[in-house]
């Protein structure tokens, strides 16, 4: 029974801070999340902490509190408390980067200004990050009851504080995007600053969007956990009176949440991947080809990989792995149906580039579909033959523009189907000159 009072009053908050990040102010938006938090829980105060204009502290920014007797001196010291990285519990977690909870400040030192704390009453408290993609900010929750820790509420309030600053960067996007827009209107009587606005406005919106993508997917987490979590809880409690059709209803219902939660997790990904800065170096293609091979093949026993002769290129390793990957995975699945299912995996040099050729005698397409086949969850197989989120190829033509390469396929249904990847060729090492040793 405590454990599903627990679940609601989780689910209660995650749905209450969701309505309140729908609010068009900033300021409005927190103060209502932490109000929502606050009466979820039961707790007394709520905090939200953000860096100074030079960056080496957290400071208080917004306050949230229900009328307690004997905290007005927390209440009013909170104003000029300042904490470093590591110092107090805020500085902790603004370092550390994860949820703290502490169930009796008496017991924990690194609580900043402790016995003004105790002598206010507060007994327990919890932090956590609301960080992402260069938004930093620390939410402190205060209780005067001894509370021992709750695993499903941390892994909660650590999705809000997600939430949250993913709600903070739309906000700065928006804002940017609104700058630029009125530069651009202010520079169109010179047709050079026209032009460099412009640019400025393009990439403003290619940031954006990927921005909106992360953000869409990040906030549709929470929605998808409440059909989940109430489906579960329903079908768990209402059990023994469901009949076979409704049971089947239910788990439809919950499948169908866990397949979007694959999609959203697939979506943020492929956003992160255009995000990330590249370190390209000289990468031994052979051997990372080798090693995502032996990381793939253990689940397709029955298939034959060949591994023939891979020259070196320039790339980033942690990108071309993954495209590496995709594309071998690719191939072990849907050859995987085959008697005997075979997978080439090789590579030629030609001029400035190495192409990559990744060949399978699988499933294989109809080549008039072949512009589709590297397009956002754009799939030429149905999920109950071949599963996959329709993402996979996405990420190699993206990680390939990203190197200044290409990737293209070739196929034909029944008969298996050939991908190619192009990308830079390893530069020339240096050579070093020795002289000759003497002859004696």
């Amino acid at each position: 029974m405590a454990a599903k009072r627990s679940g609601l009053r989780i689910l209660r908050m995650e749905h209450a801070v969701t309505r309140a990040l729908a609010g068009s102010r900033e300021a409005q938006a927190i103060r209502a999340s932490l109000a929502a938090i606050l009466q979820a829980g039961g707790w007394t105060c709520a905090r939200f902490f953000v860096p100074d204009a030079a960056g080496t502290h957290m400071r208080l920014a917004i306050d949230c509190s229900v009328s307690a007797a004997g905290w007005e001196r927390f209440f009013a010291a909170a104003d000029d408390v300042r904490f470093a990285p590591g110092e107090g519990l805020v500085g902790w977690v603004w370092r550390e980067r994860r949820p703290l909870w502490v169930g009796d400040v008496a017991r924990e030192p690194r609580v900043k200004q402790r016995a003004l704390v105790e002598a206010c009453g507060v007994h327990s408290a919890f932090v956590f990050p609301a960080s992402a993609l260069g938004v930093e900010a620390v939410i402190s929750i205060s209780s005067p009851r001894i509370e021992a820790p709750e695993r499903a509420l941390l892994e909660a309030v650590e999705a809000i504080g997600a939430q949250i600053a993913q709600f903070l960067l739309r906000r700065r996007a928006e804002a940017e995007r609104d700058a630029l827009l009125e530069q651009l209107v202010r520079a169109n009587g010179e047709l050079e600053r026209r032009v460099q606005a412009r640019t400025q406005a393009l990439s403003a919106s290619m940031r954006e969007l990927e921005t909106l993508t992360y953000t869409i997917a990040h906030d549709l987490r929470a929605p998808l956990r409440a059909i989940d979590g109430f489906t579960s809880m329903l079908a768990a409690e209402l059990g023994p009176k469901l009949d076979e059709e409704t049971r089947e209803l239910f788990g439809l219902v919950r499948g169908n949440a866990g397949r979007m939660a694959e999609l959203i997790d697939a979506l943020l990904a492929f956003a992160q991947l255009g995000r990330r800065e590249l370190e390209p170096a000289r990468l031994d293609l052979r051997a990372l080809v080798r090693e995502v091979a032996a990381g793939l093949a253990g689940a397709y026993p029955a298939t034959r990989v060949q591994i023939g002769e891979i020259p070196a290129v320039h790339g980033d390793r942690t990108a071309l792995w993954q495209a590496v990957a995709n594309l071998v995975g690719n191939a072990l699945k849907f050859s995987s149906a085959r008697a005997e299912p075979r997978v080439e995996i090789d590579a030629r040099a030609e001029g400035s580039e190495v192409v990559l050729r990744v060949a399978d005698n699988g499933a294989g397409f109809d080549m008039q579909f072949a512009d589709k086949l590297f397009g956002l969850f754009q799939r030429l197989h149905e999920q109950a033959e071949f599963e996959g989120a329709g993402i996979g190829l996405a990420v190699v033509q993206r990680v390939a523009e990203r190197h200044g390469g290409r990737v293209w396929a070739r196929g034909e249904p029944g008969r298996g189907a050939s991908f190619f990847l192009a990308l830079p060729a390893a530069r020339a090492e240096p050579q070093v000159a020795c002289g000759a040793a003497d002859n004696q």
